[in-house]
């Protein structure tokens, strides 16, 4: 039987949001009653198990245990980080030692929400080797170019995958990087990252799952794109004071 397993790394300090007065970390900041990253797991499909990969800070002043066990029941892992990982991808390569040969293996950001169409996803992850979840770009997006990965599709084929730098002349006309990625099981994603590894390449240091894919589509992967329905960011200190006006505007309680 082939499991589903989720990943949600959060292994850094989430230091952004730390100096703009707030009291907790950012994965531990409440949304609607909740912490951010309960929040963020609603986005992950239904799964066998769900890995969290904390930051031991993180756990040894917070009770990330209870939180979970609270939601998932004995339905996750913990897996601790005793020092800074060298990026995202090194992050979630930790959960390795949990998987199975044939699992599914879903990761996503412990600061966002996402909609997207389980079916369609069901149906890119069997037609696929791995998929990379994505937003169209807004105003903010465009703004700030730097600050995201970008997918360029032509004919409804990936052509480019790129991270922290625009994937064509027309980023308008690209899309955007959430931070959510499928794999069609644990060979493809083992080899997807240590393969990056083994080819060196880092941005400020750091090894980025935006870059594991943007090797992967140069090693012939085939890589699917899936556009997400709706897409809220808590990731930065503007985008999380934003949602909270909109939500106060609005006067909606649900997200």
């Amino acid at each position: 039987m082939t499991r589903i397993v989720n990943i949600m790394p959060m292994a850094g300090l989430g230091k952004r949001v730390f100096k703009n007065n707030y009291n907790l970390p950012k994965p531990l900041i409440p949304i609607n009653k909740k912490p951010m990253f309960i929040q963020a797991a609603k986005s992950m499909p239904k799964s066998t198990l769900n890995i969290f990969i904390c930051n031991k800070n993180l756990l040894n002043k917070f009770n990330i245990k209870d939180i979970l066990t609270k939601e998932y029941k004995k339905n996750y892992k913990i897996i601790t980080v005793k020092r800074t990982t060298k990026g995202q991808a090194n992050t979630c390569l930790l959960a390795e030692k949990l998987m199975k040969k044939n699992d599914k293996i879903f990761i996503h950001s412990c600061d966002s929400l996402i909609r997207y169409n389980i079916a369609d996803l069901n149906k890119k992850i069997t037609n696929s080797d791995a998929v990379v979840l994505t937003t169209k770009p807004n105003k903010a997006h465009l703004k700030n170019i730097s600050s995201y990965g970008w997918v360029k599709i032509s004919k409804d084929k990936i052509k480019k995958i790129t991270c922290k730098k625009k994937a064509s002349l027309k980023p308008n006309k690209d899309y955007v990087i959430i931070g959510s990625f499928a794999f069609k099981n644990k060979k493809i994603f083992t080899n997807t990252i240590k393969s990056l590894f083994r080819s060196k390449k880092t941005i400020n240091n750091e090894y980025y799952m935006d870059m594991a894919f943007s090797h992967a589509l140069e090693k012939n992967y085939k890589i699917s794109n899936l556009l997400v329905k709706s897409y809220i960011s808590w990731g930065t200190p503007r985008e999380l004071t934003n949602w909270r006006k909109k939500m106060h505007e609005s006067n909606n309680k649900n997200l």
